[in-house]
């Protein structure tokens, strides 16, 4: 029975290590030697203030032997006595019966070897030979599951094993994770000393001996990652070691290409069997890579939302508008972008969207479709213009009129004086030369347009008009008259009357004749 006495001793240390600095590092350093926990439970020190103020622990030295501080000088001079833990025993628990110092000698002043090894070999070895524990199978059980549990404690993710051996045999084991600069460990197994108990209890010289090494003492393995093992059980689909500590689910997981599990409290899977498997809890399974996941974490794909698809591959899908406007996701070379939104590709005229002639896509209200070409351009795309039918026309197969009105190329001719077009429709032009123009284009233009393009000069002479030319169709002569504005233009013989009473003028003409075989109906001399 726990006296008051000794839980006025828990107290103590607080008190000690607000007064004393020294004393507050002992107990940081080192914690108190197991073999004075278990005397307590025996009897009562002599003296608990005393006993407190010496902090007993393991020799680093010795391990077998126990050292403490006798007094403040020491204390503050960082210097400890080493006894032996039976002499150490008898000082301060002078009720204790030979017997029993003797058995606590025996227990906790072994002369036991610590190491560390991170060879997977000697992690499995630990496990089916130190202390026991649910971890330790047969070969029958191996062959079965394919795997031995431990195999999971791969070293490439951090994990080794320490052990305390005396002689050849294993009496204490613990894993131990050393990553990214971290030590820790998370429980101790100790061999038990009846060999009619079936599992092990902690194992204080392998605590001390892992906190003197610099290894933390923590309650779980949170966020360590376990190999994943195949299992040849068909009713599990990897092999599962039971996880101690307070974090005992994983999820699977992916480091560096390699599938493996992650210990982590909000995995599905609850590795705490001893059979190599696991319980799983509300788990489903991705259907595009297989790996087992939370229903939480989980997406339905497509219109009918009939594909489960988890966290793992949703960055392969895009949340698209589709059919009939709804939103569901879809692969991401199924969607397609417009204007800051993505629909589904295979119904983008569910949403009035049409794709554009460069592979873009718009608005139907903001674009029109090109019948020429059977495409379709923005409608403020430069390569399109709106011809004089308000239709929608390629730019390069249109001209612009000297209206500004735009017309196809084929549905308009060139005033060759001017460089302006006309609409065939609207105006017949004037061949001379082999060239256009319009009918009330000057003599003077028409006979610059003229030298430009042929080099002849000296176009206008004086002449009878009467004689001056001769219309091919009808062969009645025509004259080139002038109005007040300056505007000239051809007039037949029978109309030369009408425009004198408008106030024209007949003016001089180039010589012209009319020819059977000519293109036109007036060839230049």
């Amino acid at each position: 029975m726990t006296s008051s006495k000794h839980i006025s001793f828990n107290i103590l240390p607080n008190i000690l290590r607000e007064t004393r600095p020294w004393h507050w590092r002992l107990q940081i350093v080192h914690e108190l030697h197991p073999v004075v926990n278990a005397a307590f439970k025996l009897t009562d020190p002599k003296d608990y203030q005393q006993l407190c103020m010496e902090w007993p622990h393991t020799s680093v030295s010795d391990v077998t032997r126990l050292a403490f501080t006798p007094d403040d000088r020491a204390g503050v001079a960082d210097r400890q006595t080493v006894t032996t833990v039976g002499k150490y025993l008898t000082r301060h628990f002078p009720a204790l019966p030979d017997h029993s110092v003797r058995d606590l000698v025996a227990k906790y002043a072994t002369a036991s070897t610590f190491s560390v090894s991170s060879a997977i070999e000697d992690i499995v070895a630990a496990a089916q030979d130190g202390p026991p524990s649910c971890m330790q199978w047969t070969e029958s059980e191996v062959d079965y599951a394919g795997h031995h549990p431990y195999e999971a404690y791969d070293p490439k993710y951090g994990w080794a094993i320490a052990v305390r051996r005396d002689g050849n045999s294993i009496n204490g084991r613990a894993l131990v994770m050393e990553r990214e600069g971290r030590k820790y460990f998370v429980r101790t197994f100790q061999r038990p000393r009846s060999a009619s108990q079936r599992y092990s209890e902690v194992d204080e010289q392998l605590n001390q001996w892992l906190t003197a090494q610099g290894y933390e003492h923590l309650g779980g393995w949170a966020n360590e990652k376990l190999a994943y093992l195949e299992s040849s059980d068909r009713n599990y689909d990897f092999v599962a070691p039971y996880i101690d500590g307070h974090t005992q689910n994983v999820d699977e997981d992916y480091q560096d290409g390699h599938r493996c599990l992650c210990i982590t409290d909000d995995g599905v899977f609850k590795c705490t069997d001893t059979n190599g498997g696991y319980t799983e809890i509300g788990g489903c399974t991705c259907e595009d890579c297989g790996r087992r996941v939370s229903e939480d974490e989980t997406r339905g794909v497509g219109y009918h939302n009939d594909r489960s698809v988890g966290e793992c591959c949703i960055d392969e899908y895009t949340l698209a508008v589709g059919r009939r406007g709804e939103e569901y996701w879809v692969p991401n070379n199924e969607a397609v972008e417009c204007d800051g939104e993505y629909y589904d590709s295979q119904y983008t005229s569910d949403n009035n969207i049409v794709c554009l002639h460069d592979g873009e896509y718009a608005s139907i209200d903001d674009a029109i479709c090109i019948e020429s070409q059977g495409e379709w351009y923005r409608t403020d795309d430069d390569a399109i213009v709106e011809d004089h039918n308000d239709e929608w026309q390629m730019r390069d197969d249109c001209v612009e009129l000297e209206n500004g009105d735009w017309a196809l190329s084929d549905d308009a001719w060139c005033c060759e004086a001017s460089g302006e077009y006309y609409l065939s429709d609207d105006v017949d032009p004037v061949t001379i030369h082999g060239m256009t123009f319009h009918p009330d284009a000057s003599a003077e233009d028409i006979a610059e347009a003229i030298k430009d393009k042929t080099g002849q000069e000296n176009l206008f002479v004086g002449a009878v008009q009467a004689e001056v030319a001769v219309d091919s169709v009808t062969g009645e002569s025509v004259h080139l008259m002038r109005g007040l504005s300056g505007m000239t233009r051809l007039v037949p013989e029978s109309r030369v009357a009408f425009f004198k009473l408008a106030n024209w003028t007949l003016v001089d003409t180039p010589i012209v004749t009319a020819y059977p075989h000519a293109n036109s109906v007036y060839e230049t001399l």
